[in-house]
């Protein structure tokens, strides 16, 4: 039986991969065009897969929710937590996630999350760390734009600890010259990012 044209249309179409542009070294943009560790990755998967593949880098919330509208295919470097899990469909393993609080040089007495009650802490408005955050009131939620102006608060006092991707909070602290600011040892925990899909795209997934 011959496929409808729509059928083949959808399998000739470039598959529409979304990154997070804020979140170097692993996706930005770069002279207006994606890079990073997770775009050299999609990119050698996007050679080996049957259809083409757009990559795109974006704001983090629209691009999830282009995908969940279904206006885009896939979202790329995602953390998994059991409010994704029901929405979206995770891939295998991609990269090691290693979330850190990063506070000023000469601070002292924060180790865990119980020790940031009472205080303002700077993430991004749909990362990982923000579904940790909102799990305990006591914790003071303040929504940076990206990582260089959450780290820019935290040096002007305007938070009190931004929570970060260690690859990520490195890499803008060095990029930027931004000094005084360290992360917390040992970091918050770990989580393994991949490829998501929206619910139930197992042919996506599986190539």
């Amino acid at each position: 039986l011959a496929a409808s044209p729509a059928a083949l249309a959808a399998e000739e179409r470039a598959v529409l991969l979304l990154g997070n542009r804020s979140l170097p070294p692993l996706v930005y943009l770069q002279r207006g065009r994606p890079v990073g560790l997770a775009v050299d990755l999609a990119e050698a998967m996007a050679a080996r897969m049957s259809r083409p593949v757009e990559i795109r880098a974006t704001d983090w919330a629209e691009a999830q929710r282009r995908v969940l509208d279904g206006e885009a295919d896939a979202l790329l470097q995602i953390n998994a937590n059991p409010e994704r899990e029901r929405v979206l469909d995770f891939s295998e393993p991609l990269l090691r996630s290693e979330f850190a609080i990063y506070v000023l040089r000469e601070r002292h007495g924060i180790a865990s999350l119980d020790d940031l009650r009472g205080l303002k802490v700077g993430v991004e408005a749909k990362g990982l760390p923000i579904s940790l955050l909102r799990e305990d009131p006591r914790i003071g939620v303040e929504i940076v734009p990206d990582f260089a102006a959450g780290f820019g608060m935290l040096a002007a006092g305007e938070v009190d600890a931004v929570i970060a991707d260690r690859r990520v909070g490195d890499y803008v602290l060095a990029e930027n010259g931004i000094r005084g600011v360290k992360p917390v040892e040992p970091p918050l925990g770990t989580s393994d990012s991949a490829i998501a899909v929206k619910k139930g795209n197992a042919a996506l997934l599986a190539e």
